[in-house]
């Protein structure tokens, strides 16, 4: 017994090759003669995303030790990480913390480091010199812009110290960068 599904298979192979170069997707221009020109047009996409970086130079900003100069001026002030921003529209950075007090160990064991040391002992800048503002837990914007090939935000920070409250050791505190676009 003969199957019916070749004979059919076939027929409508033939028929998709029949089918016009247009219903195929593809743009024909054709000259028939001995002489003549052909113009012909086609269209691209694309679809461009939102491209939005934040890259921050470093994931830790050392202040390094603190010295009787610093205990002296109740301060110590360091360049911050670099940011930089790279964007294809509007964007702005934020700097927040979600740390109510700075992370304390031990360093000395007759005088335990300050466990009590808050975030407001860590304030931030433009610039070294400029004027500081305490790193709080609600986000404060750095830095805005628009369309960029890379911004760098300028950043300095300032660490508080008193010699009657801040007893020796290791103290680190985390702060947030965010990126937004409006």
């Amino acid at each position: 017994m003969k199957s019916l599904h070749a004979p059919v298979r076939l027929a409508v192979l033939l028929a998709a090759i029949a089918l016009p170069a247009s219903l195929w997707g593809q743009v024909v221009c054709q000259i028939t003669g001995p002489a003549g020109s052909c113009t012909t047009s086609a269209t691209t996409a694309i679809t461009v995303p939102t491209i939005l970086r934040l890259t921050i130079g470093s994931a830790t900003t050392p202040f390094g030790s603190i010295t009787q100069a610093d205990y002296d001026l109740t301060r110590k002030d360091i360049a911050g990480p670099s940011v930089v921003v790279k964007a294809n529209q509007p964007w702005r950075v934020q700097l927040s913390s979600a740390a109510i007090n700075w992370s304390a160990v031990n360093t000395d064991p007759l005088n335990p480091a300050r466990t009590n040391k808050p975030l407001a002992d860590l304030l931030w800048a433009p610039t070294l010199g400029g004027s500081f503002t305490a790193v709080t837990g609600t986000p404060i914007q750095i830095g805005a812009g628009g369309r960029t090939g890379g911004t760098t935000i300028p950043l300095a920070f300032r660490s508080l110290w008193s010699y009657t409250l801040d007893t020796p050791g290791n103290y680190s505190i985390g702060v947030t960068f965010t990126l937004i676009s409006p």
